[in-house]
C-alpha cells in the first residue's frame, strides 16, 4: 500500500507480519467499499475459501460471486476488525459484522468472525473462518 512504501522510503524495515496484516485489512477496505476491482491485487488467483459447506469456487470469480451474493441479502453489511494479529505468513482476525439499524440512527451487529488468512508474496492463498450470526 501507499501508506508502506511511504514508511520504506523513510528507512523504516517493514516486518514480512505486518505486510501480510496490511493486505488483510485492504481486504476488508475492499469488502466495505464493495470494491471487486482490488481482489486481483489482493487474492492468489488460486485462492481458496476453507469455509465449511460453502459452496465457493477457488479463485477470484468464487469470492467475487460470493461478496456479491452477501451485499445483495445485507446492503448495509459491513466489517469492523477488532483485532487482527499476524505471524509468519498467517494472519489471524476477529471482526464483527455490522449493518445500519432500519431507522438509520445506529449501527447493529449481526454477526462475529474468527478468520485465519495465509499470505505469501502480499498476496492470499487461503481463507478459513468461523462464522456466528445473531
Amino acid at each position: 500500500s501507499d501508506t508502506l512504501g511511504m514508511l520504506r522510503q523513510l528507512g523504516f524495515v517493514i516486518k514480512s507480519a505486518d505486510r501480510n496484516k496490511a493486505v488483510v485489512n485492504r481486504l476488508y477496505e475492499a469488502f466495505n467499499t464493495r470494491n471487486l476491482n482490488d481482489l486481483g491485487d489482493l487474492l492468489h488467483p488460486n485462492f481458496v475459501d476453507h469455509y465449511p459447506g460453502l459452496e465457493q469456487k477457488p479463485g477470484l470469480e468464487g469470492i467475487k460471486k460470493v461478496w456479491t451474493g452477501i451485499w445483495e441479502k445485507f446492503p448495509d453489511i459491513r466489517v469492523a476488525t477488532e483485532d487482527v494479529l499476524a505471524e509468519g505468513d498467517r494472519v489471524v482476525a476477529r471482526i464483527t459484522f455490522q449493518q445500519v439499524s432500519s431507522d438509520g440512527n445506529s449501527t447493529l451487529g449481526i454477526g462475529r468472525a474468527l478468520e485465519i488468512f495465509r499470505v505469501e508474496n502480499g498476496k492470499v492463498t487461503d481463507l478459513w473462518n468461523f462464522i456466528t450470526f445473531a
